[in-house]
């Protein structure tokens, strides 16, 4: 045989044979972008808006650590305390003002007058009360051997709250009455038959509360600071065992209501040392910090 036999065993040299329909030239790659005009005077297309019916993302809610039934008794002391609630299209206008004011940094044009003080307290500070003490509940327990609250849980314990109003005093009398069942308010009648002896021996407070705000919260602390402490008043038709039962939501010499009127960004060192003392306080301060800078930066950064 010769060279150019053919051997059974032998290979193509250039491969399998293709087929007649595929096609032999390379695959083009994806266009990058869609083709359009992007010469002179082109406008990139605005992004559609979502439509108002699209899914939102939504927030988070806040964990509840006090019960519904404790949470309602505090909103309810917020509605019996002031006489506008029972009228409150009246108080409109009245709120209108409020929030204009608020929105513009004017806290002498917001809360100048005792009637924008109660309207405030009425239709913004209940939902903050509750918030503020669900945030306090919970930092309670997650610092269990804390100090001040074991203080407040055992024996007795103070609190001092710069900015300081209606929202406040509320959310440390929930907060109170959430972690210590010896503050819990008793019936009228065993008030009526204490009487005496409250008068007669001083009970320490479980929680010294001082408040402080360049606006005059007193009126309105004062009435909340009874509406905590005073059984609700019942129809005059309710039964014996409705009475019997009706209970305030704190006893009175638990909490010990301080309020001072001063704006907190002119207190000085000493001051700040007089207020505090030297035993474990919580300080609150229930503000955002774009509040207070928009207020005075320089200020704000030396308080903290």
């Amino acid at each position: 045989m010769g060279q150019y036999d053919r051997k059974a065993q032998s290979q193509r040299k250039h491969g399998p044979i293709l087929s007649s329909g595929a096609s032999k030239a390379p695959a083009r790659p994806p266009p990058i972008a869609k083709p359009e005009w992007r010469g002179n005077g082109y406008m990139k297309k605005a992004k559609p808006k979502p439509h108002l019916d699209a899914p939102k993302d939504q927030p988070t809610p806040q964990d509840q650590c006090l019960p519904v039934e404790l949470q309602q008794l505090v909103l309810n002391i917020f509605k019996d305390s002031f006489a506008a609630s029972e009228d409150f299209e009246a108080l409109i206008p009245v709120l209108k003002e409020v929030n204009e004011k608020v929105l513009e940094r004017d806290w002498e044009g917001a809360f100048g007058g005792e009637e924008k003080r109660e309207g405030y307290a009425l239709r913004w500070s209940p939902s903050r009360a509750l918030a503020f003490a669900n945030v306090m509940a919970e930092f309670c327990e997650e610092k269990v051997e804390d100090d001040w609250v074991q203080r407040l849980s055992n024996s007795s314990a103070k609190a001092i709250c710069f900015g300081g109003g209606a929202a406040e005093i509320m959310a440390f009398a929930g907060l109170l009455r959430h972690l210590r069942s010896d503050a819990a308010g008793r019936p009228q009648s065993a008030l009526d038959a204490a009487k005496e002896e409250f008068s007669t021996e001083a009970s320490a407070p479980i929680l010294d509360l001082t408040l402080i705000d360049s606006a005059d919260w007193s009126s309105v602390i004062s009435k909340l600071q009874t509406g905590a402490t005073t059984p609700p008043t019942l129809s005059k038709y309710a039964s014996a065992s409705a009475r019997a039962s009706n209970t305030a939501l704190l006893s009175p010499p638990t909490l010990n209501i301080n309020f001072t009127q001063h704006d907190i960004f002119t207190l000085t060192t000493t001051q700040l040392r007089q207020l505090i003392g030297d035993k474990p306080i919580l300080v609150t301060l229930f503000l955002t910090l774009s509040s207070l800078y928009k207020t005075s930066i320089s200020i704000t950064l030396a308080l903290f």
